[in-house]
């Protein structure tokens, strides 16, 4: 079975995270489905860190400057969070509703020793 998930998470009937090509619909009211059970799978937490560095010795007395660039989630990894399967809100039974993982970030860093 294959699973692809939609980004920008929205609402109501013309929601574009349903999961497509899946066949999943919800049960009639008072009736049980027989979809078996985890067969939904949603992509793994995948993020990638990444720290460059360089020092740079300003004077023989031991005097350095250290620069750093840190990049978190480097790939910008996008996790989905779980999929809505709560008969009591159909709004929202087969969409996703956000993501479990940040956006990518960069932070700069500078540090002087002597």
């Amino acid at each position: 079975m294959n699973i692809h998930f939609q980004p920008n998470p929205g609402g109501g009937a013309n929601n574009p995270n349903l999961i497509t090509n899946s066949g999943l619909a919800q049960p009639l009211i008072g009736h049980f489905g027989t979809l078996g059970r985890n067969v939904v799978r949603l992509n793994p937490l995948v993020e990638s860190d990444l720290t460059l560095g360089r020092i740079f010795k300003l004077r023989p007395e031991g005097v350095h400057l250290k620069l750093q660039a840190q990049f978190f989630n480097v790939f910008n990894n996008t996790t989905f969070s779980t999929v809505g399967t709560t008969l009591s809100s159909p709004s929202t039974f087969g969409y996703y509703s956000g993501a479990d993982t940040n956006s990518r970030q960069i932070a700069l860093a500078g540090r002087l020793t002597w």
